[in-house]
């Protein structure tokens, strides 16, 4: 309970620009991280299953596309700072 009263404290501060890093563990920033990491390969690759279904319509095949591009970049960008952890 105090670590939420803390929470509430730090982010309803004076200022604006708020550093949330500083409230999280490296361990904690860890496990958030492979979980994201998780979740976005889980979409991708139910994107790859549908883009298989969707052969044959290049609209649809454009949507899919883009967000894989978009959850591979994703992707990269969490590996960097998942990496950054481990290797200051």
């Amino acid at each position: 309970m105090r670590d939420i009263l803390y929470l509430n404290n730090y982010v309803k501060g004076p200022t604006v620009s708020k550093n949330f890093n500083e409230l999280l563990t490296k361990e904690q920033k860890e496990i958030i991280l492979i979980q994201n990491i998780q979740q976005f390969a889980a979409e991708g690759y139910k994107l790859n299953l549908s883009r298989q279904i969707s052969e044959g319509n290049e609209e649809l095949l454009a949507v899919i596309d883009h967000d894989i591009n978009v959850i591979v970049k994703a992707i990269n960008i969490y590996q960097e700072e998942l990496d950054s952890l481990s290797n200051p």
